[in-house]
């Protein structure tokens, strides 16, 4: 079976620079450095954050004057372990003629400056570091050599024509140096120009991002909305694909040694290295700008839509996408986040915002995930949700075994009831009523409450029968009941389906089922032994699919579940199609009488905030027009998940406009729900 599972990304931390990004941010240590711009025309200064990788919070800052920063790379000192740091390599370009100037800054992690290299030029391209070598080009006329943990400048070569502030790209001791017009550069660190290859095109075209190398080709993109593959050797035109729209720039290309990966108005494109063919193209409703991000066989997109894509790098079918507040402008980064470290994807949109969204898992990585939190400082519930993810997972790759070891777990950390179930009988015939005795075991750690054990199946019957309801089934305890059956079929393999149905400590609604298979004899004179059937039966306290419900039957379930939760007068709004963004409105019973509040009801796969917050301006507008429509407050009924960063920025904007408000995300939904068996009953086909 080759099918990955995968759990849902989701934010684990945010944080507003309140400023717009000036790069790509850059891990370095723990830490997250990212570099901002000041808004206006007349903006000078720029900002370098540093912030916590495990929880987004400032560490420090670094105010650059007169200065913009063109890039950022990260330098180990050494390559012995024990003396060797990290160092930040901070590129920078003048803004203003007289009081600025160029320069490369390095930084520890600490913020204290460790060396500058600046002789009086007024611009530093990003700089690339490999093989114990920074590179970088000065003034966009010579190309310079540094040690990047001295700072002691090993060469500078002048060049024949006019480089970008791009990053060159390195590889054996060559440096490919984009440029400000149709060329590109091949310089060796001894100074010497390999070659230079001119793009054919008439008019302004730049060969101005910074290029990528893979084996024998190097990959480049011209602002004619084209990607070029070169030889290495000698520069000479390997290959040539027109991507997205004619005449329109690309993002910088990336590759992985199968693909080159280029964004464009239209989408992202992905070519096959070897030829420039098209192997897939991924739409989107904007232009992607920003450099993507391949990493273990996923290409992660930042588009000017808002979101950051996650996709099959070999396919190119969507894994998941995350929404944040503005557009995307700059190269997603990968980074261990949190505690304990959690692979993310961090992004910073337009407005400065910084998010860590952690990367969805597969399901060995959620496993070990979950089995280093056995010892770690978090809650019980927290160590319960990493063993269940753990255990869906593997459930959906068919390893029962280890799925089921996994949600012991749960039970074990969530205190739930393990329940199994003894089936004994003296032998059955065809057609003859026969006495089966159900023992149930609670070899758990919690209780069962109101526990109710059902067998079904065409081949009995009656095809649904049901035992006496045992109030409270303590851990370690039994109890014994009994069911009269009639066998429809004979057979050595008989199938009966036994389901057991209860409650958990948190009042939770819990169904297990299995199927067993019973020896039938034809005749009295067949009849067989008596058999004991054990049947294990682990707590599987699921989240109800909300997802399979119509967005009609997900409002309907949100108005029954409303009026169970106490309001009154409920009215289904959205059915009628002009609601204004009320699905549902009721009252609820206030000291003083009654007040309005309404219901959002959304069956969404993901929630941003700004999705949330136009439904509050409709209700606004709403009532400008019509004051005795102002609600008291709302309540936000989602069938995903809701993050702190969502749920914090909608309240601080029903707070700021005088409404109170409620989230009944995925997991208050799921538990509201399931203290109403005839929601279950109805909406789910569960019956308690």
């Amino acid at each position: 079976m080759n099918t990955v599972h995968r759990d849902t990304p989701h934010t684990l931390w945010s944080t507003d620079l309140a400023q717009p990004p000036a790069g790509p941010p850059l891990p370095i240590a723990d830490l997250l450095l990212a570099p901002t711009q000041e808004r206006g025309p007349t903006a000078q200064h720029a900002l370098l954050h540093a912030l916590s990788l495990a929880a987004g919070g400032a560490r420090w800052q670094h105010s650059f004057e007169y200065a913009l920063v063109t890039g950022l790379a990260a330098v180990q000192t050494s390559e012995v372990s024990e003396t060797s740091e990290v160092l930040a390599l901070v590129a920078l370009a003048s803004t203003d003629l007289l009081r600025g100037a160029g320069a490369l800054v390095a930084l520890d992690a600490a913020g204290e400056e460790r060396y500058r290299w600046a002789p009086g030029v007024q611009r530093v391209s990003a700089p690339a570091v490999s093989g114990g070598v920074a590179c970088f080009t000065a003034d966009a006329r010579a190309l310079v050599l540094l040690d990047p943990a001295s700072g002691e400048e090993r060469a500078s070569v002048k060049l024949g024509t006019s480089a970008s502030l791009s990053a060159p790209a390195l590889a054996d001791g060559v440096a490919y140096v984009p440029c400000r017009g149709p060329h590109l550069l091949a310089v060796g660190w001894d100074g010497k120009v390999r070659w230079r290859f001119d793009a054919p095109e008439s008019g302004a075209v730049w060969l101005d991002k910074t290029p990528v190398v893979v084996g024998e080709l190097v990959f480049a993109a011209l602002t004619s909305g084209a990607v070029l593959a070169l030889r290495v050797e000698d520069g000479a035109l390997a290959w040539r694909a027109d991507v997205g729209p004619a005449g329109k720039r690309l993002s910088p290309p990336v590759a992985d040694g199968e693909r080159v990966y280029v964004g464009a108005r239209d989408g992202l494109h992905a070519l096959d290295l070897g030829n420039g063919c098209a192997a897939w193209t991924f739409l989107t409703e904007r232009r992607i700008v920003a450099a993507p991000v391949v990493a273990g066989g996923v290409v992660y997109a930042a588009c000017h839509d808002h979101h950051l894509y996650a996709l099959d790098a070999a396919t190119g079918r969507e894994s998941w996408r995350r929404e944040v507040e503005r557009r995307i402008e700059v190269a997603p980064v990968l980074a261990a986040c949190g505690s304990p470290p959690t692979t993310c994807a961090i992004v910073a949109d337009r407005g400065g915002a910084l998010t860590a969204i952690a990367c969805p898992l597969d399901a060995e990585e959620l496993e070990t995930r979950a089995r280093s939190l056995e010892e770690a400082d978090c809650s019980d519930e927290e160590r319960a949700e990493a063993w269940a993810a753990a255990a869906q997972a593997l459930a959906d790759l068919g390893a029962r075994e280890r799925a089921a070891a996994c949600q012991e777990k749960v039970a074990r950390w969530l205190r739930q009831p393990v329940i199994r179930l003894d089936v004994q009988h003296e032998g059955l015939v065809l057609d003859a009523w026969t006495r089966l005795q159900f023992i149930a075991r609670n070899e758990g750690y919690g209780p069962a409450r109101n526990l109710i054990i059902r067998a079904s199946g065409d081949q009995f019957q009656g095809q649904v029968m049901a035992t006496q309801r045992i109030i409270r089934l303590e851990a370690k305890g039994e109890s014994a009941d009994w069911l009269d059956v009639r066998p429809r079929e004979y057979g050595d393999s008989v199938p009966l389906r036994v389901s057991v149905e209860y409650q958990d400590l948190s009042g939770a609604t819990c169904v297990c089922e299995q199927t067993i298979y019973i020896s039938v004899a034809q005749t009295e004179t067949g009849r067989g032994a008596g058999q004991t059937r054990h049947v294990r039966l682990p707590a599987t306290t699921h989240v109800l699919s909300f997802d399979r419900l119509s967005p009609l039957d997900f409002e309907r379930l949100c108005l029954w579940l409303v009026e169970g939760e106490g309001y009154v007068r409920g009215e289904h709004l959205g059915l009628a199609g002009s609601e204004q963004g009320r699905d549902v409105i009721a009252y609820k019973r206030a000291p003083d009488g009654e007040e309005l509040w309404y219901f959002q009801c959304k069956r969404y796969k993901s929630i941003g905030a700004k999705t949330l917050r136009d439904e509050v301006d409709k209700y606004l507008a709403l009532a400008e027009e019509k004051p005795h429509l102002r609600p008291a407050g709302v309540v936000f009924v989602v069938s995903c998940a809701a993050s702190a960063q969502v749920r914090e920025q909608v309240g601080d904007y029903c707070e700021q406009h005088g409404l109170e408000h409620e989230f009944w995300a995925l997991t208050e939904l799921d538990m509201r729900v399931k203290r109403y068996p005839d929601l279950l009953q109805e909406f789910f086909n569960l019956a308690l």
